[in-house]
């Protein structure tokens, strides 16, 4: 069931836990979720259709505290010619949801090698942001020769104010 809360989209998810300490998610809705999300959103999509392994995680931080861990790993994969999709933008979306506390989720893709990390609110299921790196070709991100996607977001494609 997708639901609008303080502008952002949500899904419900199934709040019981899965054994590993991570939460059942409906794949289907991410999917829904995700159409607000951009060049980023587009290629996680695409992921999940081509099979790709959906968790979400219990364990939760402020936002704040991701935002620098993902600004670091974002830098190492630009200095190492790594495809990405959605960090400039995510990042920005992170710095703005301040010390309030994120859910991560994963979409990892064995073939082509990718992974999307996608930050939920930590008590309500909302995505906060969304990002990918890896071999990005073919998934709808416009990643030509491991450079990045990100030029999409400095031109304005997928600004915060679209309610993602």
């Amino acid at each position: 069931m997708l639901m609008m809360e303080a502008g952002r989209p949500c899904i419900a998810w199934a709040a019981g836990h899965a054994a590993q300490g991570c939460w059942l998610v409906n794949r289907a809705e991410v999917q829904t979720l995700l159409d607000t999300a951009g060049a980023a959103g587009e290629a996680c999509k695409t992921a999940l259709r081509l099979g790709a392994e959906l968790t979400v995680f219990e364990a939760r931080a402020p936002a704040f505290e991701m935002l620098y861990t993902w600004g670091w790993r974002y830098e190492l994969l630009r200095e190492n010619g790594v495809g990405t999709v959605g960090y400039e933008v995510g990042l920005e979306q992170l710095a703005e949801y301040g010390s309030r506390p994120v859910r991560l989720g994963r979409v990892r893709l064995k073939a082509p090698v990718c992974s999307f990390i996608l930050f939920f609110a930590a008590d309500e299921p909302c995505l906060v942001a969304c990002v990918g790196h890896g071999d990005l070709n073919g998934l709808g991100a416009a990643d030509a020769n491991g450079g990045t996607a990100d030029t999409e977001a400095r031109e304005g494609h997928n600004s915060p104010g679209q309610g993602f």
